[in-house]
């Protein structure tokens, strides 16, 4: 009985353990990634982002930071699948529009009305979005 116990003990602790250092790994990982990315280096960032991400999936700053960067190097797909991984972690209303937007950017109607229909979005939204793009692209040529 007492090996039983010590031996359960050892292995709880071996647990905790690993999920620790997890833990200390992705919070590394997502720091260097931060760094990377105030520097521009999107490329690294991503590197680092994805490997956080294969250590702990569950995390919504990775997902979200990881989107952010793909959208810095006008990969609006991959953008586009990270924010669904940051949506379906948090239910953010800001990564649901900024999923949508990489759609409008990248012109996938199709792709665009999908997700619509998955997320309940109505056509006000879509259309609201599709001013925003439209200003922000008359303020930078301008």
């Amino acid at each position: 009985m007492k090996k039983i116990l010590l031996i359960t003990s050892v292995l709880l602790v071996a647990v905790i353990s690993t999920a620790c250092i997890n833990n200390f790994a992705v919070q590394d990982l997502n720091n260097k990634a931060q760094s990377y990315m105030q520097k521009g280096d999107y490329t690294q960032a991503i590197e680092r982002l994805k490997s956080s991400i294969e250590l702990d999936d569950s995390v919504f700053e990775s997902h979200y930071n990881l989107a952010v960067a793909y959208t810095r190097l006008f990969e609006y797909e991959e953008a586009a699948a990270s924010f669904r991984c940051a949506y379906r972690l948090n239910n953010s209303s800001e990564s649901l529009e900024s999923l949508l937007l990489c759609s409008l950017l990248e012109g996938d109607e199709e792709r665009l009305k999908i997700d619509q229909k998955k997320y309940g979005i109505s056509d006000t939204v879509v259309n609201r979005l599709r001013s925003e793009i439209i200003r922000r692209k008359v303020h930078i040529q301008s």
